[in-house]
């Protein structure tokens, strides 16, 4: 199926982090919250500590994809007998987006490029951005390495890397020519 980041997959959690169960036996979870039945209306529940957690569904964020960003958002709240209680999730960007961009003049002057991103985690794919790409590309949380090679040689790689990434990050890289302070040709130029 088509990835649709915000059809939320939504649970409540009991003090064991199990799936809480309404006082009818259903349990308290679905993939698609907007469609659901399950929390159409009050619930009920034991008294006791609970956790309410959303997430975007069939992602979960820890590998990289273009165009897949994936919200998450957690609450607590603790029912009493006979009262009624009300929680929100509020779900937030739970990854780090990167857009790479290459500016006209540099395009105008250098005939191939493309820019590979990776992450130092075990198992995360590193995404390619090639002078036509568009998209953005969405990572775990962690470093981010950047690669330029320029006309297919590997002699001419430029690396930088980015530290301190949190959630939420979006990090535009763009590449641009730039003049060379004693004026002998230009250079790259790297702003992110």
């Amino acid at each position: 199926s088509i990835y649709n980041a915000k059809k939320l997959h939504v649970e409540i959690l009991d003090a064991n982090g199990n799936v809480a169960k309404n006082t009818d036996g259903t349990e308290l979870t679905t993939d698609d919250y907007a469609n659901s039945s399950v929390f159409k209306g009050s619930i009920r529940v034991a008294a006791g500590a609970y956790s309410g957690v959303a997430h975007s569904a069939n992602w979960d964020g820890t590998q990289s994809a273009f165009n897949a960003p994936y919200y998450a958002g957690q609450t607590s709240v603790n029912v009493q007998a006979g009262k009624d209680v009300q929680a929100s999730v509020e779900c937030t960007l739970a990854n780090v987006k990167v857009t790479v961009n290459y500016g006209e003049q540099f395009k105008k002057f250098v005939k191939t490029a493309q820019t590979v991103v990776s992450s130092p985690l075990l198992g995360v794919s590193s995404r390619t951005f090639t002078m036509s790409t568009t998209n953005s590309a969405y990572f775990p949380v962690s470093d981010l390495t950047l690669a330029l090679t320029l006309n297919n040689d590997a002699s001419h790689v430029l690396t930088n890397t980015i530290t301190d990434v949190k959630a939420r990050d979006h990090y535009i890289i763009n590449y641009e020519l730039s003049e060379s302070p004693t004026g002998n040709g230009g250079g790259i130029r790297v702003v992110v």
